[in-house]
């Protein structure tokens, strides 16, 4: 263990004594993380927004206390029945023309 333990320390005082090597390792990632840390400091989460037409099983079926969560960044407008049916007949060819 003598033998590890003489040999790391050598590893270590000897990348210690290179400044350049310590300043791009340590010093210098610091100085980005606060750079950018001050920069996009007041960024706000942008929303998206979805439309759901009809119904949709996958975010009825979550449970309340994951749905919340899920849905955080997200507006989601429920379209009327109507328009969820001429979309439907649409989809298939039955709906009138554009």
């Amino acid at each position: 263990m003598t033998a590890f333990r003489s040999l790391s320390l050598a590893i270590l005082k000897g990348y210690l004594r290179d400044k350049q090597a310590v300043f791009f390792t340590v010093v210098f990632p610091l100085m980005f993380l606060v750079l950018f840390g001050g920069v996009f400091a007041n960024q706000s989460q942008s929303k998206l927004e979805l439309v759901q037409v009809g119904e949709v099983s996958l975010i009825e079926s979550m449970p309340d206390q994951g749905r919340r969560p899920a849905m955080a960044g997200y507006r989601v407008p429920c379209v009327a029945a109507e328009a969820s049916e001429r979309l439907h007949a649409r989809r298939d060819g039955a709906g009138p023309g554009p």
